[in-house]
């Protein structure tokens, strides 16, 4: 897994698939009510397809955010700060308020090969359960894990690109996907808020812990 570096045009890729974390500054909030989830999926679904971007997964707690994401060209950069510039303007209106919603640049990381992909799409949908927001990792309602099991209907997010890794069957690709989030549940696990390191370690403990047979 490589290091989290800020998205600059040399690392970009096109048709890469990018992992996109911002967060808010301090002990603040990115949402604050369910309205405010609601406007930014909208954001996300309204915008990021201008810019040829697929969605893959995602996941919004209350401070911060992560989105799995691939690129069909060279705009990452320009595409994110038009989103998280929408929100925050949103944000501080609604709230009467002034000043960053969000700390600084978004973080991301360079997915390269297929293990990869799968570990940070289940890291993503682990988030809410680890973070004690609901008591297993299906019942959240704020992440893409549903588009994943054959729950979701709403079709901006583009799970088949992930799921395909697993099995060219869509249909078992999904029953597998639930059985290993099951499965990962139980593995440590640490917030990227608080630990940089920490998707590398929760890669690395897949890596020992699951056989590769088990995701194909």
């Amino acid at each position: 897994m490589k290091k989290y570096v800020m998205v600059r045009k040399k690392y970009l890729v096109r048709d890469g698939i990018y992992h996109v974390i911002q967060r808010a500054p301090g002990d603040e909030l990115l949402f604050k009510d369910n309205d405010d989830r609601h406007i930014f999926i909208y954001m996300m679904k309204s915008l990021l397809p201008k810019f040829n971007i697929n969605i893959l997964a995602y996941a919004l707690m209350p401070n911060h955010l992560h989105i799995l994401l691939k690129i069909k060209e060279l705009n990452l950069s320009k595409c994110m700060k038009q989103l998280f510039e929408r929100y925050a303007s949103y944000f501080n209106n609604k709230y009467h308020r002034k000043g960053h919603v969000f700390y600084g640049v978004y973080r991301a990381v360079y997915c390269d090969n297929p293990f990869a992909i799968l570990v940070v799409s289940f890291y993503i949908h682990l988030n809410a359960f680890k973070a004690n927001l609901a008591s297993n990792p299906f019942e959240y309602e704020w992440h893409s894990l549903n588009q994943y099991i054959g729950k979701g209907k709403d079709g901006f997010v583009m799970p088949q690109y992930v799921l395909s890794i697993i099995n060219d069957n869509n249909a078992k690709a999904k029953k597998s996907y639930r059985k290993l989030m099951g499965k990962l549940s139980s593995f440590s696990y640490q917030s990227l808020i608080k630990k940089r390191e920490a998707l590398s370690t929760f890669y690395d403990e897949c890596s020992k812990k699951i056989k590769f047979k088990d995701f194909f």
